[in-house]
């Protein structure tokens, strides 16, 4: 019992660890506020709301893209030779995209969901 509870504390260690270091700083601050307020039940509105995303994968190709838009992302524009997608997700979609194995970096391309 004691090996699957070290066990379960080193998965989840490592799941922060790749989270901290693909998520930019002020994105891994809203997933770890969106499980906050999800254990609170507030804030849903918040958690729905929009960020446009700039992720940095190993490559572009239909698989990459299909892997992105199921874990949440609404692909807007791709750049091969970077590789990247820029695209949409909720705050509460994060977390999945942040531990595809494809995915070296998700940035933030602005921090709101206006459209001006």
């Amino acid at each position: 019992k004691a090996r699957k509870q070290l066990e379960g504390v080193i998965a989840k260690a490592r799941r922060e660890a790749r989270l901290g270091r693909v998520l930019d700083e002020r994105l891994y601050e809203m997933v770890v506020q969106r499980r906050s307020d999800e254990e609170r039940l507030e804030d849903r509105a918040a958690r729905k709301e929009s960020l446009r995303l700039t992720v940095l994968v190993m490559s572009v190709d239909d698989e990459t893209k299909q892997a992105l838009a199921e874990a949440g992302l609404t692909i807007e524009a791709t750049a091969t030779s970077l590789p990247m997608v820029v695209g949409t997700a909720t705050v509460s979609d994060l977390e999945k995209l942040a531990l595809l194995d494809i995915v070296r970096r998700i940035e933030p391309t602005r921090m709101d969901s206006s459209t001006d």
